[in-house]
């Protein structure tokens, strides 16, 4: 990564901030874009070569750079304060438990020459990351999401729990005597066929999730699968009457 200093633009003294790894190119001024020659106190911390800067690693230096003015000729020379530091990204959650199908968005928090982070789950068939971030819990189990930018990584420990459940698609239903009604309902990570039953089979019977109303009053149907249950309230009235 390349990033332009102007040194017209630079005050004696001042203090220039750079990550490792981070290229400098230095011009001696904006309007004609001159070269400036350059030299670092510490070339472990910084290296100087023709017009590159490069924060080698974590320090601080005095660099001083010298260069003509293209108007008057003068040879002029300034010295700044190169500090040097490594680049960081932070995740906002170290950690995070979902119930499986959800999903949430990890912001990464990058500081160094690039912002461009690289996303990986270290078990996708549990937890899926595209490029933004966003994770999706996709069955029970735990996986690592790795957030990389700038040689640096940050992780989220995710843990995802299995959700099952059934539930009716209608928790009341109104029905004339000799009418039916097919029930339908929903249900996540249940195995095995639904069973049916009905509290009172004098008012309402059920076969396949069909009711059939019997005689006015009250009755409960019941669905179960795989160890779950949801129920619907079925009133029945009589057939001259409106539902």
């Amino acid at each position: 990564v390349t990033v332009c200093l102007f040194l017209d633009m630079v005050t004696v003294g001042d203090t220039l901030t750079i990550y490792t790894g981070e290229l400098i190119t230095i011009y001696g001024v904006a309007d004609t874009g001159q070269v400036a020659v350059m030299k670092a106190a510490n070339k472990d911390i910084v290296t100087a070569i023709d017009m590159f800067m490069k924060g080698q690693k974590r320090g601080s230096t005095k660099v001083t750079f010298t260069f003509q003015d293209p108007v008057y000729k003068g040879i002029y020379t300034k010295t700044i304060t190169v500090n040097v530091v490594d680049p960081s990204i932070k995740l906002s959650r170290s950690s995070l438990n979902l119930d499986q199908y959800k999903a949430v968005t990890l912001k990464a928090t990058v500081a160094g020459p690039s912002n461009k982070v690289k996303w990986k789950s270290s078990k996708s068939s549990v937890v899926s990351v595209n490029s933004l971030g966003l994770i999706y819990a996709k069955k029970a189990g735990t996986a690592v999401i790795s957030a990389t930018a700038n040689g640096k990584t940050a992780k989220c420990k995710v843990r995802v729990k299995k959700v099952s459940y059934i539930k009716m698609i209608h928790e009341r239903y109104g029905l004339q005597v000799g009418k039916s009604v097919k029930l339908g309902y929903n249900s996540v990570g249940l195995s095995g066929s639904a069973k049916w039953s009905s509290s009172n089979k004098k008012v309402a019977t059920v076969k396949n999730g069909v009711v059939k109303a019997v005689s006015p009053g009250t009755a409960v149907i019941t669905v179960k699968r795989g160890g779950k249950k949801a129920t619907c309230t079925v009133t029945v009235i009589g057939a001259s009457n409106q539902v």
